[in-house]
Formats: C-alpha cells, sequence, structure tokens
C-alpha cells in the first residue's frame, strides 16, 4: 500500500510538472507569434523610402582619375516600393567613362538589427555590395558603411545620401583601401524628374 502511494505521488507530481512545462512552452509559443506578428509590420523608419519614388535625372561626378576634375556622366534611376513598401528598389542606367552601365539596389529596414540595409549589383562588378547604416532625420541623411572586394583588395566605403529637397537628393561614395586614407570617388546628384 505505502509503494501504491508513493508511485501514484510520484505520477502526480510528474503530471503537475507536465503541466507546468506545456502552459510555459504555451506562454513561450504565444509570446514568439506575438513577436512575429509585430515583426511583420512596418518601422516608422520605412517612410523615408516613399520620398524617393519615382524616376530621376542623374549627374554622377567620379573623382577617380583626377579629383579636381571629376569626370561627369548621365543617366536615369527609377525607384519604387516592393512588398508593402518593406523595400526601396533603384534601377539605375548611363554611362560611365563611355560605356553602358547599369545597377540595382534594394535597400530596407532591419527591425531586428535596428539598421538601415541594403544591396547593390552593377554590370561592372561579378559581387554583391551589402551595406548598413542609420539615418538622421534631422539632417536627412543616410550613412551607411560596407567593404567593396576588388582585384586590388578590401577597401571599406561610407556612402552619404543626404536628401536636399523634395526633387534632390545627393549621394556620396567614399572608400577607403586598405593602408590609404579614405577619399571621396563619386557624388551623384538626382533631381526629380518632371
Amino acid at each position: 500500500m505505502h509503494r501504491l502511494v508513493s508511485t501514484t505521488l510520484m505520477i502526480a507530481l510528474l503530471l503537475a510538472a507536465t503541466n507546468v512545462n506545456a502552459q510555459d512552452a504555451s506562454e513561450d509559443a504565444a509570446a514568439a507569434q506575438a513577436a512575429f506578428i509585430e515583426s511583420l509590420k512596418l518601422a516608422p523608419e520605412h517612410a523615408v523610402f516613399k520620398r524617393q519614388v519615382g524616376t530621376w535625372n542623374v549627374e554622377m561626378k567620379t573623382f577617380f582619375e583626377d579629383p579636381e576634375n571629376p569626370q561627369t556622366n548621365k543617366g536615369t534611376a527609377t525607384f519604387k516600393l516592393l512588398f508593402g513598401g518593406r523595400y526601396l528598389q533603384q534601377e539605375y542606367q548611363g554611362e560611365f567613362s563611355g560605356l553602358p552601365f547599369e545597377g540595382r539596389g534594394l535597400s530596407g529596414y532591419d527591425k531586428t538589427k535596428k539598421k538601415f540595409v541594403g544591396t547593390w549589383v552593377d554590370n561592372f562588378e561579378t559581387g554583391i555590395l551589402m551595406l548598413e547604416g542609420t539615418y538622421d532625420e534631422k539632417t536627412k541623411t543616410l550613412t551607411e558603411h560596407g567593404v567593396s572586394h576588388m582585384p586590388t583588395g578590401k577597401a571599406a566605403m561610407r556612402n552619404v545620401t543626404k536628401e536636399i529637397d523634395e526633387d534632390t537628393f545627393v549621394f556620396t561614395m567614399f572608400m577607403k583601401p586598405e593602408g590609404a586614407p579614405e577619399a571621396r570617388v563619386m557624388e551623384i546628384t538626382y533631381r526629380r524628374a518632371k
């Protein structure tokens, strides 16, 4: 009889522990589901992308050869929102040193990282550039950092995009190859097409 009571008590304790663990698991699952649903919502930072939607006339200046006398190229860029405003896609077409140049950019705001994120690909490279950055609402400036892998080695990149007014913004690229100082290598002025 004593053994039966002990066994019954042990089973009751195991069932109670299982119910507590099941309840904890259920609460954990509910919290995970709530966090997932929250992650699907747009953040206030996503509103930044709306301002660039449209078609833009572009003037690109490159400072590689002579920083005092930059080479100038013209082009166009079209920006559109994807997936309910979660991402901003740029399609760029123009020239670079007399050659056709086209590129695609994808920008987003990663709520988990609390960072702006982006990628860039073009017909002059075979890699995918990845960037992360922050946005200053007061100055309307996005500053992104990444690493460019070139045949001559790696270079740290700093890209600064500043909104001048609702019809103009300027993108400036700085590069710092290993063992060298940072230098401005490109400046692109976007003017909204009328």
